[in-house]
C-alpha cells in the first residue's frame, strides 16, 4: 500500500492486529485475516478451506490451529452433504495431492453444522476440540478380517474406535502391545505375526496379509529337558540366592469371588502353560531346565480372611503375607508359582496376589496369564468348561532352537557389531569410586518421575507420527541427551554412554514358530551405545529443530541393531567360540533401561491392578548388575519412570538431577513433534534399500505420498538403465487389448481398475531419475490413468481402422518413469455389448507370467464391484519377492560365475554381416516363422524321449546356427532369460511384478561330441546356473571385471513358457449376465539388445527374431533364423549325429535353407520402428 508518511514509498500490510501501548510498544492481539503460523510456515486457512470445499460431497469447511492436547496442530472441520457420504481418509489423500504437507490437517472432524456467531459468521472459537478416541479414520471395515483387526486395535489400545487406515504405532501402540494383538487375533482365527504389525501398520494393510486360518505353529510336544536361554544364563551368572527373584502382580478382584472356581482357574494355567511346571537342575555341565508332569505340581492358593480387620490393618497383614510368599519359591524344587486370595469381606473388593519366579515369566507372559485366568474364571461363572486359546510354540523347544541357531553363520556375522558397540565405551560417572561387584538389591534406593496424561497422550500419538518412530525411540533419545547434559554439568565432555537395553525377545527367527501365547522368560538384554552427538540442548528442551535431529539419530541407531538384539545373548552365552571374546570386552554397561509397555486396561468385570505393594520381589542379598536401573511404563494414562540406584555410588541429588534433565528433554521432544504438521521418514523406514538422509529428503520433497521404497529386481536394472540412457526409446513398451462382450458396467470396471492398483503396490511405483543406486518409489495415492471413449456412433467398418490408429497413438505417448506414469487403461465402447479395453505399461512393471493373473484378478474385481461384495483374498506383494532376493547370500554365486565365465572372450561380439549405419537407432526389424502342428509335435516327442526340455533343443539349435553364421569357433555366448520365482516363497506364482533375469550362457562346441550328450550337458549346466539366477547381470559383469558401459553379449533368447492372454479369451463368461473376453491382442516393442530370439511354444511353435538393422544385415538375420529351424529339425530327426555335421555348413551349398525345406512353415518379415 502507498506510504502516507513518505511520498513514493510503499508499506507492507502484514494483517496483524496490534495495540499501541502508552510505552510505545506494539502488543500483538491476533490476525485480521485467516493467516496463521505453524512450525515456521505461514498458512492461509482459507486456502485449506477452499481445497476442502472443492471436494465432492463437502458442503462447508473450516480450518483452525489448536493448541489443546500438547502442542500446536492444524485441524479441519467439514460438513458433508447427507446424500453424498464422504470418506475422511479420501479427503486427506486428496489434500495431500493438492497442498504442501505442512498445510494438510493432522485431523479432519466431521460436524453436522459449523458453529456461527450471533451475526451469522463462523465462530472459530466454538469449534469443538477433536476427541482423541474419535479421531480414527472414518472409513469402516470392509470385510470380516478388517472388522476383527479394527476391534482388536481399539481393544488393545484402549480406544473407542479405530478406522482401517489408522496406524497402530501412531495411535500409541508399542512392541509389547503388538504381542497382545497377535495373541488376541490368533484367538479369533486371524493369524498375524509381530513382524507383520511393524511392516503393515494399519488395519487395511495388515488385513491384506493376515491369514484367516490359524498359523501352523510349532506346538509339538515340548521336550522334557532343554538348555537355558541367554537371559537365564545371565541370571545364574549373578551373585546371590537363586530362590528369591520374582515377578508378581497384585489384583483387585470382585468381593463375591468364589475360592473353588478361582482354584480351578489357577489349575488351568498350570496345565496349559508348561513353564509354570518346570524346575531347574544343576550338574557337572551346568544348569538346565526340566518340565514336570501335571500331577507333580500342586495348585497353591493361600486364603487370608481379613474381613473383620480395619482397612489399614488389612493392608498391613497383606504386606506381611506378601513378604512371606515372595520368599517361598524355589526353582530347584520346582516351586515356581504361588497365589494368595485376601478376602476383605462381601462388600469390599478383595486382593489376589500372584507370585512367579522370573525364570519362567516376563512382562508379555503376565498379560497372557491374567487374560487366561480371567477367561477361565468367567467360563466357570457361566457353568462352562474352561477352554483356553490354543497353545503356541513351547518354551523348551524355543530354547533348543536358540542353542542351535547360536552356531549359525547368520549369528556369527554379528560378532563384530557387538564388539564395536562395547569397545572403548566411556565409563559411567559416579559420585564415589566403588567396587560395583559389592552392589546388592537390599541397598537400592529409588525415586519416581511422571508425565501428565496429556503429555503421555502426545508422546504415544503425536511423537510417532513426526518421524515414523516408536515410543522406545523417544525414551532412549531423552535418556541419551539427558546423560550428555548431565555429564556436561559434571565437567565431562563425552556424549556417548553404554546402556543395557531390555527387549521382549520374541523375535521372528524361525518359520512357523508362533510365540504370541507362550509363557516364559524371553527377555533379551544387550549393550547399546547411546550417542545423540553434539546438540544445542537448550534449543532441544524448547522443542526446536535439535529435538528432531536427536530423535532421528537415535532412531537410526536403534534400527541398526540386528534382530532386536537377540544375537548378543546368543553369542555371549550359547556359542563357546564367541563367548570368550565377548566376555573379555570392557566391563558391562552400568545403566539398564526397560520399557514395560502400557498397563491401562480397564476391566468391567471387577478385575484390575491394585495400588498396594506386593512386597520385595528380589532377595536383598542378590547382587546388582547395574549401578542405575531405569524402568518405564504407562499406567493410568500417564508415563511413569522408576529410577533405582546403588547409594554407595550415587547420591540422591545426582540421580534426581539426571531424572529432571530426562523429563525436560522428553517434554522438548513432545513439543517439537506435536508442532510438526507432516511426517518425515528416515532411512531405516525402508530396510530394503540404502539411502542417505540428503537423498531421502529430496525424494520426500518430490514424492509427497511415499508408501515404501524398494530396490530394483535384476531385470529392472537392465530396463531402467536403458530407459535412462535412451529416454526417447520405446523399447520395453507393452500393450494389450481385450475385446469384451456382454452388458458391461463401465463404473464397476473403472472401480475394479483402481482397486487392482490399490491391492498391488507394484502398479503404483515411480522410478526417480536422481543420482545414486536406482530405487522405485511406491506411492500411496497414485492411481493409474483411466480413460474412456464412446465410438458407438461410428460405422462398424471404421471401428477396426480407428482402433489401429488409437493403438498407434497410444504407443507414441510413451511413459514418464520418474513421474510414475508407467501404466494406463482405456475403455473404447463400440456398441452397448461390445468394448475394447487397452492396457499399456512399461515392461519394468510386469513380466509375461504376471499378465494372465492380473487380468483374471481384474475381472474378478469387476464382478465383485458389480455385485457389491468383496471376495478376493489378499495378494502377495512384489516387495516380498524383492526382500527374498535381498536375503540371498551371493558369496557362492560369485564364485560360481567367476568359474563359469573364466577365460571367456567377454564382452562377446557376434561376427555377423554389418547392417546399415544410417538406420535410425530406435528401429527394429523382425523375422517370424511358425511351425506346423505336426512339426511342433515331432520336436516335443524328440525332447521327451531323451528327457530334455524343448527349451534345451532350441538353445542347442540357436547355438549351432550362431556358430555357423558368426564363424566364432568353438564357443558362443548369449543371454538367456529365466523366470526367477522361487518355490520356497509361498504364493510366488500369484505375485505381480518383473520376476525375471537375463543370465550369460557360455556354450562350447566340440565337433566330435554326439548331439544327445551335448544337449544333456547343456541342460545340466542350465540347471546349475538356475541355482545362481538371482544375481543381477551388472553384478556378474562387475565380478568378472567386464566394462560396465558395454553389454556382456549381443544376443538374447526368450522362451515364453507361461500362460498367455488367449487362455482368458478361450474361457466362457464367468456368469450368464457378465462379460467375457472374446479376443485378445498384444504389442511388444522389443528389448535393448541387437539380436533377440523369442520362442512361443504351443501346438504351433513360433519364432520371432528381432534385430537392429543398424547393427546386423536383414538378409543375414533371415538366413540365421532359417538355419535355427533347420538345425532344430535336424537334431530332432537324428540326435545321435556328431556336432560337426550341424555346425559346419556343407560345402557347395548355394540355395537358402528356406528354399530347400521340405516341411512348410509360415513366415512374416518386417522392419518397423520400435
Amino acid at each position: 500500500m502507498p506510504n502516507p508518511f513518505a511520498a513514493g514509498e510503499r508499506l507492507y500490510r502484514t494483517g496483524d492486529l496490534v495495540r499501541w501501548r502508552d510505552d510505545g510498544a506494539l502488543e500483538f492481539l491476533g490476525r485480521l485475516d485467516t493467516q496463521v503460523k505453524l512450525r515456521g510456515f505461514r498458512i492461509e486457512l482459507g486456502e485449506i478451506e477452499a481445497a476442502l470445499a472443492a471436494q465432492e460431497g463437502v458442503a462447508q469447511a473450516a480450518a483452525v490451529i489448536r493448541e489443546d492436547g500438547g502442542g500446536k496442530r492444524l485441524v479441519a472441520y467439514v460438513v458433508v452433504h447427507p446424500e453424498a457420504p464422504t470418506d475422511i481418509s479420501e479427503l486427506r489423500r486428496h489434500l495431500q495431492q493438492l497442498l504442501p504437507d505442512y498445510m494438510v490437517p493432522s485431523t479432519i472432524v466431521r460436524l453436522d453444522h459449523l458453529p456461527l456467531s450471533p451475526n451469522g459468521k463462523l465462530d472459530r472459537n466454538a469449534l469443538p476440540a477433536p476427541d482423541r478416541n474419535r479421531e480414527a479414520d472414518d472409513q469402516p471395515p470392509r470385510n470380516p478380517v478388517e472388522a476383527v483387526l479394527a476391534g482388536l486395535f481399539a481393544e488393545v489400545l484402549g480406544l473407542d474406535r479405530v478406522g482401517i487406515n489408522d496406524n497402530f504405532f501412531e495411535l500409541g501402540g508399542d512392541s509389547i502391545q503388538s504381542m497382545q494383538l497377535v495373541a488376541r487375533a490368533r484367538g479369533v482365527g486371524v493369524a498375524i505375526t509381530p513382524r507383520q504389525i511393524f511392516q503393515y501398520q494399519t488395519v487395511a494393510t495388515l488385513a491384506q496379509v493376515a491369514d484367516r486360518s490359524q498359523i501352523i505353529a510349532d506346538v509339538d510336544s515340548a521336550p522334557r529337558c532343554a538348555p537355558l536361554t541367554p537371559i537365564q544364563h545371565w541370571f545364574f551368572e549373578q551373585s546371590g540366592p537363586v530362590k528369591h527373584f520374582n515377578q508378581s502382580v497384585l489384583l483387585e478382584v470382585p468381593a463375591d469371588i468364589k475360592r473353588p472356581r478361582l482354584e480351578r482357574a489357577l489349575a488351568s494355567l498350570l496345565i496349559h502353560h508348561d513353564m509354570l511346571r518346570s524346575r531347574f537342575v544343576r550338574d557337572a555341565t551346568g544348569w538346565r531346565q526340566e518340565l514336570s508332569t501335571v500331577d507333580e505340581v500342586p495348585v497353591t492358593l493361600a486364603h487370608f480372611d481379613l474381613a473383620e480387620l480395619a482397612p489399614d490393618a488389612r493392608i498391613a497383614q497383606l504386606q506381611i503375607a506378601a513378604t512371606t510368599l515372595q520368599q517361598s519359591l524355589d526353582p530347584v524344587a520346582g516351586r515356581l508359582a504361588v497365589a494368595a486370595w485376601f478376602d476383605f469381606g462381601v462388600e469390599t473388593p478383595g486382593r489376589l496376589l500372584l507370585v512367579i519366579h522370573h525364570l519362567v515369566v516376563d512382562g508379555v507372559s503376565w498379560r497372557i496369564l491374567i487374560e487366561d485366568l480371567m477367561a477361565g474364571y468367567d467360563q466357570l461363572e457361566r457353568h462352562e468348561t474352561i477352554t483356553l486359546p490354543d497353545k503356541t510354540a513351547s518354551f523348551p523347544s524355543w530354547a533348543t532352537r536358540l542353542a542351535s541357531h547360536a552356531q549359525s553363520a547368520e549369528v556369527l556375522n554379528e560378532r563384530d557389531f557387538w564388539a564395536g558397540a562395547c569397545r572403548d565405551a566411556p565409563e559411567f560417572p559416579v559420585d564415589r569410586v566403588v567396587d560395583s561387584r559389592c552392589a546388592t538389591y537390599g541397598e537400592t534406593e529409588g525415586l519416581t518421575t511422571e508425565l501428565s496424561v496429556d503429555e503421555t497422550d502426545a508422546l504415544l500419538t503425536m511423537v510417532p507420527k513426526a518421524y515414523h518412530s516408536r515410543i522406545n525411540d523417544a525414551l532412549l533419545t531423552a535418556l541419551a541427551v539427558a546423560l550428555t547434559d548431565w555429564r556436561t554439568a559434571r565437567g565431562d565432555t563425552g556424549t556417548a554412554t553404554l546402556v543395557d537395553l531390555e527387549g521382549h525377545g520374541r523375535e521372528d527367527l524361525f518359520a512357523a514358530v508362533d510365540l504370541s501365547r507362550t509363557v516364559g522368560w524371553f527377555t533379551t538384554m544387550f549393550p547399546l551405545r547411546l550417542d545423540a552427538g553434539q546438540l544445542d540442548i537448550a534449543e532441544l528442551k524448547e522443542g526446536g529443530p535439535a529435538a528432531g535431529t536427536a530423535l532421528k539419530r537415535i532412531k537410526e541407531h536403534l534400527r541398526q541393531v540386528p534382530r532386536g538384539g537377540i544375537g548378543w545373548g546368543l553369542l555371549r552365552y550359547l556359542n563357546p567360540r564367541t563367548a570368550r571374546v565377548l566376555r573379555s570386552l570392557p566391563p558391562r554397561a552400568s545403566i539398564s533401561f526397560n520399557y514395560l509397555g502400557r498397563f491401562d486396561e480397564n476391566s468391567e468385570t471387577g478385575w484390575r491392578l491394585a495400588g498396594e505393594s506386593a512386597g520385595a520381589q528380589i532377595a536383598p542379598e542378590r547382587g546388582r548388575d547395574h549401578l542405575l536401573e531405569v524402568v518405564s511404563l504407562v499406567s493410568g494414562g500417564g508415563l511413569r519412570l522408576e529410577w533405582r540406584w546403588w547409594p554407595a555410588a550415587h547420591d540422591r541429588a545426582s540421580i534426581a538431577d539426571l531424572a529432571d534433565r530426562f523429563t525436560a528433554v522428553l517434554r522438548g521432544l513432545i513439543r517439537h513433534c506435536s508442532e510438526r504438521s507432516f511426517g518425515e521418514f528416515t532411512p531405516s523406514d525402508f530396510p530394503l534399500v540404502r539411502l542417505e538422509e540428503v537423498r531421502l529428503a529430496s525424494l520426500q520433497q518430490r514424492y509427497a505420498d511415499i508408501e515404501d521404497i524398494w530396490p530394483l529386481g535384476p531385470m529392472q536394472h537392465i530396463m531402467l538403465a536403458h530407459a535412462q540412457r535412451s529416454p526417447d526409446s520405446v523399447a520395453y513398451h507393452e500393450q494389450i487389448w481385450l475385446r469384451l462382450e456382454g452388458e458391461l458396467d463401465r463404473a464397476a470396471l473403472e472401480a475394479a481398475w483402481f482397486e487392482l492398483a490399490a491391492r498391488h503396490p507394484v502398479l503404483r511405483v515411480a522410478f526417480p531419475s536422481d543420482q545414486g543406486e536406482p530405487v522405485q518409489i511406491v506411492r500411496r495415492c497414485a492411481k493409474p490413468p483411466w480413460s474412456a471413449a464412446d465410438w458407438s456412433s461410428l460405422a462398424a467398418d471404421l471401428i477396426d481402422h480407428h482402433l489401429q490408429e488409437f493403438l498407434g497413438e497410444d504407443r507414441k505417448q510413451g511413459f514418464d518413469l520418474a513421474a510414475g506414469d508407467v501404466l494406463r487403461a482405456s475403455l473404447l465402447r463400440h456398441a452397448p455389448a461390445r468394448h475394447t479395453l487397452v492396457l499399456s505399461f512399461h515392461h519394468l512393471l510386469l513380466d509375461g507370467w504376471s499378465i494372465v493373473p492380473m487380468l483374471r484378478e481384474f475381472m474378478e474385481l469387476y464382478l465383485a464391484a458389480r455385485r457389491g461384495r468383496r471376495v478376493l483374498s489378499a495378494p502377495r506383494s512384489y516387495r516380498d519377492y524383492l526382500a527374498w532376493l535381498a536375503s540371498v547370500d551371493r558369496t557362492a554365486s560369485r564364485a560360481f560365475w567367476l568359474d563359469r565365465l573364466e577365460g571367456g572372450a567377454l564382452p562377446y561380439r557376434l561376427n555377423l554381416p554389418q547392417g546399415n549405419p544410417a538406420a535410425p537407432a530406435d528401429t527394429a526389424g523382425e523375422h517370424r516363422v511358425t511351425l506346423l502342428e505336426r512339426l511342433t509335435a515331432r520336436l516335443q516327442s524328440a525332447a521327451q524321449s531323451r528327457h530334455l526340455t524343448l527349451n534345451t533343443l532350441v538353445q542347442g539349435a540357436w547355438t549351432l546356427a550362431l556358430a555357423r553364421h558368426a564363424k566364432s569357433g568353438g564357443e558362443i555366448v548369449f543371454g538367456m532369460t529365466t523366470a526367477v520365482r522361487p518355490g520356497e516363497l509361498p504364493g510366488v506364482e500369484q505375485i505381480l511384478g518383473l520376476c525375471t533375469n537375463i543370465l550369460p550362457r557360455r556354450v562350447q562346441i566340440d565337433p566330435a561330441t554326439h548331439v544327445t550328450d551335448w544337449l544333456a550337458d547343456l541342460q545340466a549346466r542350465q540347471v546349475e546356473e538356475q541355482a545362481h539366477d538371482r544375481c543381477p547381470l551388472q553384478e556378474i559383469q562387475r565380478w568378472i571385471g567386464a566394462p560396465a558401459d558395454q553389454a556382456l553379449f549381443e544376443a538374447v533368447v526368450i522362451f515364453e513358457n507361461y500362460p498367455t492372454g488367449s487362455s482368458l479369451a478361450s474361457s466362457a463368461a464367468v456368469a450368464p449376465d457378465d462379460i467375457s473376453i472374446a479376443a485378445t491382442g498384444s504389442f511388444e516393442a522389443g528389448i535393448d539388445f541387437p539380436l533377440c530370439l523369442v520362442i512361443a511354444p504351443g501346438t504351433r511353435m513360433s519364432f520371432r527374431l528381432i534385430f537392429s538393422p543398424r547393427r546386423f544385415d536383414a538378409t543375414a538375420v533371415k538366413c540365421l533364423l532359417d538355419d535355427v529351424v533347420e538345425c532344430l529339425m535336424a537334431i530332432a530327426a537324428d540326435p545321435e549325429q556328431r556336432l560337426g555335421s550341424h555346425w559346419q555348413e556343407p560345402p557347395g551349398r548355394a540355395t537358402p535353407v528356406s528354399a530347400r525345406r521340405s516341411e512348410p512353415t509360415a513366415r512374416v518379415d518386417q522392419t518397423e520402428p520400435v
